[in-house]
């Protein structure tokens, strides 16, 4: 906020320097009237007593108990548990009793029973014990084979109903990505059976429908014999030639994405431009990677 008034520093008879005229006069008149609305202003938005004995006059902390006191201008106080005294700050586990034993920041302890947990499950002599956890972040409790088969099913009872969905499907890893939000997991099933050289559909063809599994090579190979590529120009041959190597080695979310096109192992064929081109554009190569993964998971 800006001074409504300067001073005009008033000097006396016989200087002229400060003449009481109607400038003068009226200058001191503005900023009478200037003040006159701030007065006004302040007036009519000021805090009621009632409003102001709600205000904040002080704010305690208890270290100790971890609890807040808020005192107001009125003499009212609230208080605030913040538990902080229930924070973990170390813990410990008794084999004998099947304790985990945490030790809170106030020196208390507190002991969770793991007994009646660990004896609900039998484990292999490991390292390691694998939980998982389903969609709604709940244990799985059944075979983690038995759970994805279900989740399959859920989805796509029959297996001509799951393989008309996928051979029409323009990407055909969103199939994969739905079944994998919906419980499908197949990740953690591979890690668990070691399958890790087959592609999500021949996991899911042979945990839901009893399917003799391909790995990805095997499929390779079969289209390979079958004498696919030669329809296409030489680099066109050469990039799908590529694209089936990133397949067997990484699997099918590698080749449905245009900008595999800029990895370094397709450097060799010129700019992602240029080998779009080759096929007649992007349109073009995009319906070639369709038929090439078509020819794929033909067998």
């Amino acid at each position: 906020m800006n001074k409504a008034h300067i001073d005009i520093n008033w000097e006396n008879y016989p200087s002229d320097e400060t003449p009481l005229n109607e400038r003068n006069l009226n200058k001191m008149d503005g900023s009478i009237d200037i003040i006159d609305d701030r007065v006004i202003t302040l007036d009519t938005t000021k805090a009621t007593k009632a409003e102001v004995a709600t205000l904040v006059a002080d704010v305690t902390f208890e270290e100790s108990t971890g609890i807040i006191t808020i005192t107001k201008k009125n003499g009212s106080k609230i208080t605030i548990d913040t538990q902080m005294e229930k924070i973990a700050i170390n813990f410990d586990y008794n084999p004998t009793t099947q304790q985990i034993i945490l030790t809170l920041i106030d020196g208390t302890k507190q002991y969770i029973d793991l007994s009646a947990l660990i004896t609900q499950y039998e484990f292999l002599d490991s390292d390691t014990v694998a939980f998982y956890i389903d969609k709604d972040g709940k244990l799985i409790t059944e075979s983690l084979i038995d759970y994805t088969r279900k989740n399959i099913l859920g989805q796509y009872a029959r297996l001509d109903v799951f393989l008309k969905k996928w051979n029409e499907a323009k990407k055909k890893q969103a199939i994969v990505e739905e079944l994998r939000e919906d419980g499908v997991l197949l990740d953690a099933v591979r890690e668990e059976t070691g399958q890790t050289d087959i592609d999500d559909f021949d996991l899911i063809l042979h945990l839901a429908y009893d399917k003799a599994p391909l790995t990805r090579i095997e499929r390779i190979k079969n289209v390979q014999k079958r004498g696919y590529l030669y329809k296409y120009s030489e680099l066109a041959q050469k990039v799908l030639g590529t694209l089936m190597d990133k397949y067997a080695s990484e699997g099918l979310k590698e080749i449905e994405e245009t900008k595999v096109l800029q990895l370094h192992e397709f450097q060799q064929f010129g700019s992602p431009m240029k080998i779009v081109k080759a096929f007649g554009g992007k349109a073009a190569y995009e319906q070639a990677v369709k038929e090439l993964e078509d020819e794929i998971f033909s067998a």
